[in-house]
């Protein structure tokens, strides 16, 4: 639901300013209005916005170039872990401004020498992987003063045939070309050049664009067997300061992150006072804060006003004039039940303050198109069960457990259309337990499932076309609301129209209903335009497209039958609980996002494009309260 909101002025003496927005924003329920229209108060006191002197401009660039270190030092540091930023840092902010310079200089050092050791290692581990490929084909216990060995990284075995082709060709046979794959098969190309000729193949490997493994600098004399020995001793003392390295940074971020998150959250609150004292408008002895709060915090906040100041802040209520409807921030506030859906409508522009919120009409709508889908009670079952898990385990996280509670209604109103359809892991319910359909069996009731799933788009379909028809009333759009008006009428005749074709004794009604939407065309080219008749058959075409409620709810029923069948035929009983188990699983995850998704487009796209309107603001009150 949207909540109603007030339009409010608080003054009082011009020294208790600072105090005044200290205690709006303790309590977080007012927003200020910092697009107000000037002449709001007297013009005789000279009204006008709140000067900042010298002292609070420095104070704002303080803060904003102390929130920048921050986040320069955020930006350097690990992830925060289980950090509780709601308490008060024991550092001013003096005293931080003047340490984090050093804090951000040791961090960054230590950030690039890990970024460096880490570079090392790898480097140094690709080479000691080349040096293991050429124990395999050199004897490394002989000394070779005439040969040289040249490592190359080949991607693939088309990328090996490439180089051994053009290497041995080009050197005829002074070059030899081996690979060695290794035991993840990967293939390391071993080069075996004579000494003169090694940079010149070296230049022909590079121009090839291959990656060659290349000895450390001060390595390249020694003998393999003794680089082998070198290297995997450095790359131990490289893993010991990369360690080292790591604890450093770990402990400096234990101690330190959780203070300068506190310190950062300060910071934005003290720039968000700055700002807004901006907004404020003085006399030259007295202040006006305009702004907004829900209309059941009013007494709330002058009781704190009169508690804290005696009388000296008063606050007033202003009657809301036409012109305020486009700058009323929108907030939202629904009961249990409906706010797990602000999840989807969260998705969605914030609607506009005279407008509708959109939440109850999906918590309605959403978890019953979601049963008719699935319909099954042993699918509602599971789907009960994921759903207490969700909520339980992710407590803490709202979209997960607002996930959790969705999950757990529409499960419900799956195992209610299972009892309807008679359906428990598709026909195992009737063929064990003897349930029979309350309404119809879906499997054999194709076109009753269909009038049934068109019925109930009529019904959504209308029911925006209503919600169109009072905004437009609201908004004074009066020859909007008869077009849709005139679209309802119409739909309905054609509704009568076409089960007059199915019911005998209807039809004598059916050419009253022909000359009716005769007659009703014409106003809706008047009212509608030369584009009227097609907005009408884009509603019955929305209509129609309920159809697909029949469609992917006749998929799940008679794949659950195909489930049951193939297991039945297996000769196995084990094989055939296995088989069935896996299909259902299969149908049970379909049953899940085909419906979920489906719902959300016929809310989307049918339903909420007959009346939603975007363009709200959302309300955001001073101190971050919602």
């Amino acid at each position: 639901m949207i909540v109603r909101m007030s339009k409010i002025m608080v003054m009082g003496p011009l020294d208790l300013l600072i105090d005044t927005l200290a205690l709006i924003e303790r309590l977080g329920i007012m927003q200020i209005d910092t697009d107000r229209d000037e002449g709001t108060v007297d013009q005789e006191s000279a009204d006008q916005p709140y000067l900042l002197d010298r002292k609070s401009v420095l104070e704002h660039q303080f803060y904003e170039n102390l929130g920048k270190k921050i986040d320069e030092l955020f930006k350097i540091l690990p992830p925060a872990k289980h950090i509780s930023p709601e308490h008060v840092s024991a550092l001013a902010p003096d005293t931080v401004a003047s340490i984090i310079p050093d804090h951000i200089a040791e961090s960054r050092k230590r950030f690039n020498d890990i970024v460096s050791i880490q570079q090392e290692i790898e480097e140094l581990e690709r080479y000691s992987i080349y040096l293991d490929a050429l124990g395999e084909l050199a004897d490394e216990s002989e000394t070779h003063d005439d040969i040289e060995w040249i490592g190359v990284q080949v991607e693939s075995h088309k990328d090996l045939v490439d180089l051994q082709d053009q290497i041995e060709s080009k050197y005829e046979g002074k070059v030899v070309v081996e690979a060695v794959t290794r035991d993840d098969g990967d293939q390391i190309a071993v080069i075996t050049t004579e000494r003169e000729l090694f940079h010149d193949v070296l230049k022909t490997i590079q121009e090839m664009k291959l990656v060659v493994y290349r000895p450390p600098e001060d390595l390249r004399s020694q003998p393999c067997a003794k680089q082998k020995n070198i290297i995997t001793r450095r790359i131990g003392e490289k893993k010991g300061m990369l360690s080292l390295l790591r604890e450093q940074e770990d402990n400096f971020t234990r101690k330190w992150q959780s203070e300068y998150q506190k310190i950062r959250n300060l910071v934005d609150s003290q720039l968000s006072l700055i700002k807004v004292t901006a907004a404020v408008v003085r006399t030259r002895m007295c202040f006006f804060i305009y702004g907004w709060l829900p209309a059941s915090d009013f007494q709330l906040l002058e009781n704190e006003l009169e508690k804290q100041f005696g009388g000296k802040v008063v606050l007033e209520e202003s009657e809301l004039a036409e012109k305020d409807f486009s700058r009323i921030p929108t907030a939202l506030h629904n009961p249990v039940y409906f706010e797990p859906f602000e999840l989807f409508t969260r998705l969605l522009p914030m609607p506009p303050y005279a407008s509708f919120d959109l939440t109850p009409f999906i918590g309605i709508f959403f978890p019953i198109f979601f049963g008719m889908m699935l319909g099954d009670i042993g699918y509602g079952v599971i789907l009960l069960c994921i759903a207490f898990f969700l909520i339980r385990r992710f407590a803490g996280r709202r979209n997960l457990k607002d996930a959790g509670k969705i999950l757990f209604i529409s499960s419900l109103y799956t195992i209610v259309f299972g009892l309807f359809y008679g359906e428990l892991f598709g026909t195992i319910g009737h063929t064990f337990l003897g349930l029979k359909p309350i309404i119809f069996d879906r499997r054999t009731s194709i076109i009753p499932m269909f009038c049934f799933a068109v019925a109930v788009g009529v019904v959504h379909v209308i029911l925006g076309l209503v919600l169109g028809v009072i905004l437009s009333l609201r908004h004074h759009l009066k020859k909007e609301a008869i077009f849709k008006l005139v679209n309802i009428f119409v739909i309905l005749c054609l509704c009568i129209l076409a089960v007059s074709y199915f019911t005998p004794s209807m039809t004598m009604v059916q050419k009253p209903l022909l000359l009716t939407i005769g007659i009703a065309t014409p106003v809706l080219f008047i009212v509608g335009g030369i584009m009227a008749p097609l907005e009408l058959l884009k509603n019955v075409g929305n209509i129609i497209s309920y159809a697909r409620i029949m469609a992917i709810g006749l998929t799940s029923v008679l794949l659950a039958y195909v489930a049951n069948y193939v297991a039945g035929r297996i000769g196995s009983v084990w094989a055939g609980i296995i088989v069935a188990v896996l299909l259902h699983t299969f149908n049970l995850l379909l049953g899940v996002f085909a419906p979920t998704i489906h719902s959300l487009r016929l809310h989307y796209v049918e339903f909420l494009s007959k009346f939603m309107e975007p363009g709200g603001k959302e309300f955001r009150p001073l101190g971050g309260k919602k």
